[in-house]
């Protein structure tokens, strides 16, 4: 990872405050990351040990505020900065030596500067020695020098001057390096800069050309607010990750950061004073290995639906999951057996959207770590057994406004939460080649609590949108078609998208449909449109889309589509169909 990389990509200048963003132009905020990086690039390659930030962006790159004494107290690592950049634990370094603080003056960056420390428990304790040793010589040194120095007095003086300038040297080296050594550091260096001044100013560019020669073809910047130490991994030089966006190398977007997209959409409710809340209930299933530790489709039990021992043979694994997941930073909030044999459901508590996408892409890794470490394979595939339920990825929404969650007590058609539901309804269809993107995602539909009909109701679990009957905090709209095999960004990012649409078309949501449609029969009369049936429509539902092309950035769309395409034709081309889909999906996803 270069130096440079170590600025996050959303330079937003937020108001202490008065809460409100900032947003600055393209071009000012390429210039602004530009001076950042310059910093950061001087600091390094001087080999500070201490960088001590006051600034603006959330804390320095997006950092929550005392997050490092966190990460500080896990990592130890040594001073190896080279020309080239850093690795991972010449990375941890800086971040264990970071402290940061929100100040009042959101438009100054202040930072300090500390020097490694040049204390030595070893320099102490040898010049105490000197000092006692000194001590004990002077007296001594002085009567050997009167009986045999007598008739010479220059010897008797010189002597004594060296042994006097012995014994005061030593006394002030190691009073120097006790208190260099409770002191901890030295402060020598201290700027504050004022980006207002520094936004026209393009002389820093300069500094970091020597490093842009280095870059590829994209450029990836750390979000280090998503920082986390892997828990599984050695305890003795300690792996941390975290999440990064992409850009080109001249600044500018790159179509394909989904990331960039969903926040672009969360951004835009923000506009709107209203704040999204997402949750995501995810299952999967696991399964046995065989002797030489391959996956096979025999699960690990033969329990159901919130099973407990000895029929649910996963809680011990669950428990490790969940603990796992609180020493990442996740919040785990239910835990049990699902449906299927061997099948399990864990939730995690709601947060911002762009939290939970990170949040679901932690939790697959988490799962498939702990459940390899047991020996077990974990499964994150629609549908791993045809006689089984399969799995979703329900995603959870809720609105806030002026502190009011919109989706408590009843819903008129026209509120903003009814035309958001209605907005997600109305798409639908066009963005199921996004919540489930696997030819293996459309044999889950219709059956075992998958939905097929584009329909909505309180507490029935057969439709694609359900209101659970509960109160507060809790109350939210359940999207139950999304599977585990979909990128939660866009998938997350699109549904918010839709919604949004429903908002600003005043869409009226429609009648609930309080019926069973998990029997096709009750369905009939209804004239309810259904969710794609194949890979291969979801596609030409989404080609065809209005909607998909206002708000999705074309190249992303277009190579999504293409790519989406390819499986179709690989899976309907493959010698053996069956062993297609378990060496593609179901060892992968």
């Amino acid at each position: 990872m270069h130096a440079i990389d170590a600025l996050h990509r959303d330079l937003k200048l937020k108001q202490y405050k008065q809460n409100p963003y900032i947003d600055y132009s393209e071009e000012d905020l390429d210039r602004i990351k530009i001076f950042v990086n310059s910093i950061w690039y001087n600091l390094i390659h001087k080999n500070y040990q201490e960088v001590h930030f006051s600034q603006l962006l959330d804390c320095p790159m997006g950092i929550s505020p005392g997050y490092f004494t966190t990460i500080r107290k896990e990592l130890s690592f040594g001073n190896r900065f080279s020309d080239e950049g850093m690795d991972d634990k010449e990375f941890g370094n800086i971040a264990g030596n970071v402290e940061c603080e929100v100040i009042e003056d959101m438009e100054v960056l202040q930072y300090e500067i500390h020097k490694p420390i040049d204390c030595d428990v070893i320099a102490i304790i040898r010049y105490t020695i000197i000092v006692s040793v000194s001590g004990i010589g002077v007296p001594l040194l002085l009567l050997w020098a009167r009986d045999y120095f007598l008739n010479i007095g220059c010897w008797n003086n010189l002597i004594l001057l060296i042994v006097l300038a012995v014994f005061l040297y030593s006394i002030v080296m190691a009073a120097k390096h006790t208190y260099k050594h409770f002191q901890k550091k030295e402060s020598i260096k201290g700027k504050t800069y004022n980006f207002k001044q520094m936004v026209n100013n393009s002389k820093h560019e300069q500094k970091l050309d020597k490093i842009k020669k280095h870059e590829d073809a994209f450029r990836e910047f750390p979000d280090l607010s998503t920082v986390t130490i892997l828990p599984w991994r050695p305890t003795e030089g300690r792996v941390m990750q975290f999440f990064c966006d992409v850009e080109k190398p001249d600044g500018q977007p790159f179509g394909g950061n989904c990331r960039g997209f969903l926040r672009s959409v969360n951004r835009k409710f923000k506009k709107l004073g209203i704040t999204c809340n997402v949750g995501a209930e995810c299952e999967f299933y696991l399964f046995e290995n065989d002797d030489r530790g391959r996956p096979t489709r025999i699960p690990i039990d033969f329990g159901g639906y919130f099973d407990v021992a000895p029929l649910d043979a996963g809680e011990n694994l669950r428990r490790d999951i969940c603990l796992t997941m609180e020493q990442m930073g996740m919040s785990p909030q239910h835990s049990h057996h699902e449906s299927g044999n061997g099948q399990n459901e864990i939730d995690c508590h709601h947060a911002g959207p762009l939290k939970t996408a990170d949040n679901v892409m932690m939790f697959k890794q988490i799962v498939r770590a702990i459940a390899t470490r047991s020996g077990i394979h974990a499964s994150f595939l629609p549908k791993p057994l045809p006689d089984q339920a399969g799995s979703g990825l329900h995603i959870n929404l809720s609105l806030y406004m002026d502190g009011r969650n919109l989706f408590e007590g009843d819903i008129a058609p026209d509120s903003i939460a009814g035309s958001f539901m209605a907005g997600v309804l109305a798409h639908s269809r066009e963005l199921t080649v996004f919540t489930n993107p696997l030819p293996n995602s459309y044999q889950r539909f219709g059956c075992d609590e998958a939905p097929r009909y584009v329909s909505w109701s309180r507490q029935n679990r057969s439709q694609l949108v359900r209101i659970p009957q509960v109160k507060g905090d809790n109350c939210r709209m359940e999207l139950r078609s999304p599977d585990p095999a979909c990128n939660p960004y866009l998938a997350i990012g699109l549904v918010l998208a839709a919604g949004l649409d429903g908002i600003e078309n005043r869409m009226v949501l429609s009648a609930p449909v309080n019926k069973n449609l998990f029997d096709p029969s009750m369905a009939e009369g209804l004239g309810l449109e259904t969710l794609p049936t194949s890979l291969e429509e979801a596609v030409q539902a989404a080609e065809e889309s209005e909607f998909l092309r206002r708000v999705l950035p074309e190249q992303l769309a277009s190579r999504y589509f293409t790519e989406e395409l390819k499986r179709c034709e690989a899976l309907k081309h493959a010698s053996d169909p069956v062993e297609y889909e378990r060496t593609h999906y179901f060892n992968a996803i």
